[in-house]
């Protein structure tokens, strides 16, 4: 390898600007894509990698059918734990984790929030390996002991040391900071700031009745067999609760069925499995492993588009120079030699392409994430590798994909190359199959970016059941209960605010679970549901229809043991008969009576189908939610802020609107969105540039076709309708081709969702537009400079 061949490179670069120029901006984009997609997908599957033991840790779900309702929940039993670690040998240890949302701090008469509280055993910090600085042998053993994040302690008491044995109020409980831990990584399902001993709520280790805790066990050994380990589990919870039959009579899961309508299965979850789990009742950080495996999808794809299209151009740049292949023959060059200076042209095109990609990743990447809402955070170490692995995968495709058309001109005489044999048909043959493969994957893309768009639109807008609208939110735990009574019925009294109610559920998030029982506690009557508390003017605020019997009422006041359920739990109790009256066991102890059927609404975001909610009543709960007319917003705000002084609430005054939150609840999904949207631009871009330049190509080979024809009589727009015909019956046959695979995988893609939006017949009408569109700017430039070219001149052209 010589100087000469690099000179010869960036001559003919130079004189091929048109080619030069669609090829390194095409491989550009899709390398950088692809460095894109590689981050983003090692990202996402490296969560938990943090934990030592990750191999051996594991959770434990719940899954089967109620009454033939699909059930698949993270929650467990307190007791599960317990008699795990005696009864199954393999199980080393368990721990236990029960979320309890935000929590409020108050020190020094100044109160501030923590984001993230949740309660757990005292093995927790030795179970996950998890660093934490303590003056005692266990932070967590007494109840009224607190552990907080390590960003926690310095933003809120200065230092970590500060932070140590500090007495401060928790949620209106005395209690003791006791240790300060590593904060969890951004790349762990667990995410918290404060812990809290799992025994502060009374939670009893032999409790088999209520399933509102995730149960965490590390094993001796790396389970082989999960199934078997599943049946084991299974067969030990049927030990322990009452059950029809005799579990140890079981030889496999299908024998500990009660019915194929009823039965539960407790099944072993891998640490690495969680983040890409799709549980009821889970509060981990996850997401969907579809947006993982869909952007390698869609960046492989991008990939093909520009790997299409830069064959297409170096076969039309080939044939551009096959005078110049000849010469060289004729001066005695040996086929290898042509075949390096070809490869080394396209090595200098790939590695120029390549750092222009790097380049502009790392240096559009932190606005690329943030209109994405993504977050990526890897070491040094670890981009080196990611880049070193792309490099080697790409150099590979890039002289596979360029040996061919090299070796075919190559082999060539120079005597056919001289006489301007360039077999045009079979070419034409080969670039039409290119532009098709080309526009077919961009179809693909943009019709799954529209659909995508469409769906999302759907959950968002689609009628929730209640009315979300200017309903502003705020949490007053750090109240007492006789201030925030005060509080709320000062709120009420306004009459410029249209409803205030209170509830324990932060509205729009996941309500708790529990297990209940119809009539009596026993296996056949039980089900497992959503529950609330809130007060009678819940139902007034989110304007929610009663269905059956009444809600609760603010002129009764002993309402404690009465219950109102939604219309999927009157359905799971009898279709025929009313459940109004009778007894419901909550979590298998007190009995409440059902006064009422509310209709059912989604509680929950449109993901997940309805279930089964009950509502009971307490007043004065520390979520707060008012209801303003939108004109009130202002003086809501104003009043408010006024209120939150005169109470002296010392942490700075927060609200948030219910569909805010709501809108939290599609994070991912608009993340989605946002993807399917760039990288279907980039496709149609890669696609259009390579157009671009073929069709330079291509009637740059017509001109004196059009010369003659000009000269005939024929018009401007005649020629140039004719040149740009071909190309757009491409596009259309490449869209035909592409509908019936579009709709095959949109179908199943909207199997995914609970609530379906429809395929209409616009989104292909609008992507064939959006594709006829941008193809006819692709190559008018070059069709309309032809058709009103002087054909003195043309006829001069070779």
């Amino acid at each position: 390898m010589n100087l000469q061949n690099f000179k010869i490179a960036i001559r003919n670069a130079r004189k091929h600007s048109v080619m030069t120029f669609a090829k390194i901006f095409g491989l550009t984009l899709s390398f950088t894509v692809i460095v894109f997609a590689s981050f983003y997908a090692y990202y996402e599957t490296s969560f938990d990698d943090n934990y030592p033991d990750k191999d051996r840790i594991y959770r434990v779900i719940m899954h089967g059918k109620l009454d033939n309702r699909p059930v698949d929940m993270a929650v467990t039993t307190a007791a599960m734990g317990k008699y795990m670690v005696d009864a199954l040998p393999e199980v080393k240890e368990r721990n236990r984790i029960k979320e309890q949302g935000n929590s409020i701090f108050i020190k020094n008469e100044r109160s501030f929030r923590g984001e993230g509280y949740f309660l757990a055993d005292t093995n927790f910090f030795n179970f996950w390996g998890i660093p934490i600085v303590s003056n005692r042998e266990n932070a967590l053993e007494d109840l009224n002991n607190i552990v907080i994040a390590k960003s926690f302690a310095e933003r809120h008491f200065s230092s970590v040391e500060e932070a140590l044995e500090k007495h401060i109020t928790f949620n209106g409980a005395n209690c003791i900071v006791t240790g300060v831990f590593d904060d969890f990584p951004k790349n762990s399902h667990l995410q918290g700031e404060v812990i809290r001993n799992i025994h502060f709520t009374n939670a009893s280790d032999n409790d088999w009745g209520s399933e509102n805790l995730h149960t965490y066990f590390k094993t001796h050994q790396v389970l082989t067999d999960l199934d078997e380990f599943s049946f084991k589990t299974t067969q030990m919870v049927y030990r322990n609760r009452e059950a029809t039959f005799d579990p140890d009579a079981a030889k496999s899961l299908q024998d500990l069925k009660y019915s194929n309508e009823t039965y539960l299965f407790y099944s072993a979850e891998p640490l690495k499995n969680i983040h890409f789990a799709s549980h009821r009742f889970d509060n981990a950080k996850t997401s969907n492993k579809m947006y993982v495996y869909g952007a390698i999808v869609l960046a492989l794809l991008v990939l093909v588009i520009s790997s299409v299209n830069y064959i297409n151009l170096s076969v039309a740049n080939i044939m551009n120079r096959n005078k110049e292949i000849a010469v060289r023959k004729t001066s005695g060059a040996f086929p290898y030699q042509v075949i390096k200076q070809f490869i080394i042209e396209n090595l200098m095109f790939w590695f120029v392409s390549l750092a222009l990609a790097l380049l502009l990743y790392f240096l559009g990447a932190p606005y690329l994430l943030s209109y994405l809402g993504l977050q990526i955070q890897l070491t040094g170490l670890i981009v080196f590798k990611i880049t070193a692995v792309i490099i080697s995968g790409l150099l590979l495709v890039n002289i596979l994909i360029n040996l061919l058309p090299v070796i075919s001109a190559s082999s060539k005489g120079a005597v056919t190359l001289l006489s301007g044999n360039k077999t045009r048909p079979k070419h034409a043959v080969f670039k039409n199959a290119f532009v098709i493969i080309q526009f077919s994957i961009s179809t693909l893309i943009v019709l799954g970016a529209i659909l995508v768009n469409k769906q999302i639109n759907y959950m968002i807008t689609k009628d929730r059941g209640y009315d979300s609208e200017n309903v502003m939110m705020i949490t007053l735990w750090d109240l007492d209960q006789s201030k925030r009574k005060s509080f709320v019925e000062e709120l009420r009294s306004d009459p410029n605010l249209k409803s205030v109610c209170t509830s324990d559920v932060y509205f729009g998030e996941d309500p708790a679970m529990n297990s209940c029982f119809f009539d009596v506690v026993e296996d056949e009557n039980y089900f497992h549901t959503s529950h609330m508390i809130c007060d009678p003017d819940f139902l007034k605020t989110f304007n929610i229809e009663m269905v059956e019997g009444r809600f609760f009422s603010n002129d009764l006041s002993n309402e404690n043991n009465k219950m109102v359920v939604n219309e999927t739990v009157a359905a799971e109790y009898d279709d025929e008969k009313s459940i109004l009256g009778q007894k419901i066991y909550y979590g298998g102890g007190d009995p409440y009576e059902v006064i009422g059927v509310i209709n059912d609404f989604n509680y929950r975001s449109l993901h997940h189908k309805m279930a089964p909610l009950v509502i009971r009543r307490r007043d004065n709960m520390g979520n707060v939610f008012v209801k303003i007319n939108q004109a009130k917003s202002e003086y809501a705000v104003s009043l408010l802020k006024d209120m939150w002084k005169d109470y002296h609430i010392s942490r700075n005054f927060y609200y948030v609107f219910h569909d805010e939150v709501l809108a939290s609840q599609y994070e991912k999904d608009r993340q989605a969105r946002k993807m399917m949207l760039f990288l279907s631009l980039i496709s149609i871009i890669i696609a259009c540039t390579g157009l671009y330049a073929i069709s330079y190509h291509t009637i740059q080979q017509k001109t004196k076709e059009v010369a003659i024809r000009k000269i005939n009589g024929a018009t401007m727009l005649n020629i140039a309708n004719s040149m740009a015909e071909r190309f757009l019956l491409l596009i259309i046959l490449s869209f035909v081709l592409v509908v019936p695979l579009s709709v095959y995988l949109s179908l199943k893609w909207l199997d995914n969702f609970a609530y379906q939006t429809t395929l209409d017949s616009w989104i292909f009408l609008v992507s064939l537009g959006a594709l006829l569109l941008v193809s006819i700017l692709a190559i008018s430039l070059h069709v309309i400079k032809a058709a009103r070219r002087n054909p003195v001149e043309a006829l001069r052209y070779e």
